[in-house]
């Protein structure tokens, strides 16, 4: 999609013109596709829309990032746990073994 076709802000209704274009087009800006051609296109002439979308693409892309960064720390810091767990259990049994 060349960005030259679209030209005063269609590219904008083009890119959110329905509920499905629009969660291609906020996937592909957290995947760092078309950001700035995204960010360029949503600059119309009233700057209360372009206030709104900067203020809702920055948030939309900054609250993801942070829920998959936390998301992904979770996993990581639970697999580490379960495995000290396990490794204590083991060690406290041949501990006993030994004993014996």
């Amino acid at each position: 999609m060349s960005s030259s076709r679209f030209t005063d802000g269609s590219k904008v209704q083009y890119l959110f013109r329905s509920f499905s274009s629009t969660m291609e087009c906020l996937y592909s800006l957290i995947n760092g596709d078309d950001m700035f051609a995204t960010f360029s296109s949503t600059s119309g002439k009233d700057p209360v829309v372009w206030w709104f979308s900067r203020i809702y693409l920055y948030s939309f892309i900054s609250l993801f990032i942070y829920v998959i960064l936390s998301l992904f720390i979770a996993i990581i810091m639970d697999a580490y746990e379960t495995i000290k767990v396990s490794t204590v259990m083991v060690n406290d049994c041949l501990t006993l073994t030994n004993r014996i």
